[in-house]
């Protein structure tokens, strides 16, 4: 069945209030499993070991570029990524040191360039356990709960998670989450990089979806969103809250959290020139 369908069918009112009393159901026991499950024990063996460090978060957006990560990678700075990322990777030596994917879609449409894309720590949804993984793939499943909920366009969330290996927050962008499993691996001073927080398609809170023919498209993006497996349209404003809540987060934390970004409209978080982040300015081989 195709997973576009699926999505849109799951979102509907409807479907959502039938399925609640055991969807509710199946959300607590799948939490109560994680906790006492391997893959929570090795994220807690991670608490502090990046501690008073910095490090990058990677997002997919378009003024993303190859010689931007051959910089971080010649300075050997920590990064996580998402999602596609695999798609640059010909252009680039770099490589992340963690990698994370929670939307369910995606990865069953991406499982098999997750798998293969590098012998890093790949963190994806434990929903996707009926996937299956090897040792050789590195992959550790990470749960992004929270209570269901009737309506799919609204943040339920009020403040992210201090226990990642109990359970991420679910918001409306890995980039988010990215920054709690970066904070509790103790990173003190977090960069975003290629997070331009801009979209041609948008959703709006009401669900309705609107065009922006003035947005370029990243590469990351493939095909229309609306005609792809795994890709969701994603709803900015709700996105924007996200970032407002990891922005309490991290300053709860004592984390600073510094946009690299080259250009974009994300302006939750202040802005440095990612030039003047280096002292030695040449590319990786």
């Amino acid at each position: 069945m195709n997973q576009s369908f699926v999505r849109r069918l799951k979102e509907k009112p409807l479907i959502r209030i039938i399925a609640y009393p055991m969807e509710q159901i199946r959300r607590i026991i799948r939490l109560a499993r994680f906790k006492d499950s391997e893959d929570a024990q090795f994220i807690r063996s991670l608490k502090g070991i990046h501690k008073g460090e910095a490090c990058f978060v990677i997002g997919n957006g378009p003024s993303l570029a190859p010689n931007d990560l051959d910089m971080i990678a010649k300075a050997g700075i920590p990064s996580f990524a998402t999602n596609r990322v695999h798609k640059i990777y010909p252009r680039t030596c770099w490589r992340p040191t963690y990698y994370l994917a929670l939307d369910i879609f995606e990865i069953e449409d991406d499982i098999d360039n997750i798998k293969a894309s590098g012998d890093y720590p790949k963190f994806i949804n434990y929903s996707a356990k009926h996937l299956g993984r090897t040792p050789q793939d590195n992959i550790h499943y990470i749960c992004a709960h929270e209570s269901f909920h009737i309506n799919t366009y609204q943040l339920n969330a009020t403040a992210l998670s201090d226990d990642p290996s109990n359970s991420l927050t679910r918001t409306f962008t890995v980039t988010v989450n990215a920054i709690e499993l970066a904070t509790y691996m103790g990173f003190k001073t977090i960069y975003l990089l290629g997070v331009d927080n801009d979209y041609v398609h948008k959703r709006q809170p009401n669900g309705k979806i609107i065009v922006d023919p003035n947005v370029k498209s990243s590469y990351f993006q493939g095909a229309e969103p609306s005609e792809t497996l795994g890709v969701s349209i994603q709803p900015v404003e709700l996105m924007n809250k996200s970032y407002e809540l990891a922005k309490e987060f991290a300053k709860k934390h004592g984390v600073n959290i510094y946009n690299a970004t080259r250009g974009g409209k994300l302006e939750v978080f202040e802005r440095v020139d990612f030039d003047t982040l280096f002292t030695e300015q040449k590319a990786c081989k």
